[in-house]
């Protein structure tokens, strides 16, 4: 899986600015590899990584390989259930 420039960037962003996730909640919506997700679990946020089901695998092994066994216990890792259309079926 590769890892969006965009991520890099967001981590970054947020190692410079600490205080923009500290102490409060964050969710990470598709989040492929958790990068982002995981930066803010560091920083002090309780999180939650999202995704669809076949990348939860990969999530979770970079949750458990990057962050400590207290950082871990506010990060939570779920699935996200998207739907392709906006139009209710009938």
């Amino acid at each position: 899986m590769p890892l969006w420039d965009a991520a890099v960037c967001l981590a970054k962003y947020l190692q410079r600015q600490p205080n923009f996730v500290n102490g409060r909640k964050v969710i990470e919506l598709g989040a492929g590899c958790g990068l982002p997700g995981i930066v803010s679990a560091i920083l002090g946020a309780e999180v939650a990584i999202t995704d669809q089901a076949p990348f939860l695998p990969l999530i979770r092994r970079n949750v458990s390989e990057n962050l400590t066994e207290e950082e871990q216990k506010v990060c939570l890792v779920v699935i996200a259930i998207l739907s392709r259309s906006l139009t209710p079926s009938c």
